[in-house]
């Protein structure tokens, strides 16, 4: 994943899993995070749009930060 899909995850959990605050917050139109939020879900299996996957794909995040 790269960095702003990663930060898209982190921003999606502070905003209650809500595409549009997220949008808002990181300054990029909804569609883009749509995209981006398609692109991780093709790329590792999670959809970020369910809670269960948001929460692993944090998990993952917060791995690689150390």
């Amino acid at each position: 994943m790269t960095e702003i899909q990663k930060e898209i995850i982190l921003k999606l959990c502070d905003n209650n899993m809500k595409v549009v605050p997220t949008a808002r917050e990181m300054h990029y139109s909804h569609e883009n995070i749509r995209g981006h939020i398609y692109r991780i879900k093709k790329k590792t299996g999670l959809d970020p749009r369910c809670f269960y996957d948001l929460i692993k794909l944090r998990e993952m995040v917060l791995a690689e930060r150390g």
